[in-house]
């Protein structure tokens, strides 16, 4: 019980990261990149390749 009390206490405030779209814009920026370099690096290419919101882009670096 206090073990998980502290855990929520080191968690910020908002949504917790979900791993799996960390790990999926990731994976396209990487792929998008590789493919046609820095020019194709848009908010709306790197949501349709890792198939998230855009939205969801800017919470992976908070």
């Amino acid at each position: 019980m206090a073990e998980e009390q502290v855990g929520r206490a080191r968690r910020g405030p908002g949504r917790p990261r979900q791993e799996h779209v960390t790990r999926a814009v990731l994976d396209a920026v990487v792929d998008l990149v590789a493919e046609s370099g820095m020019a194709a690096l848009t908010m709306d290419a790197v949501a349709a390749r890792a198939g998230v919101s855009k939205p969801d882009i800017p919470r992976l670096a908070a």
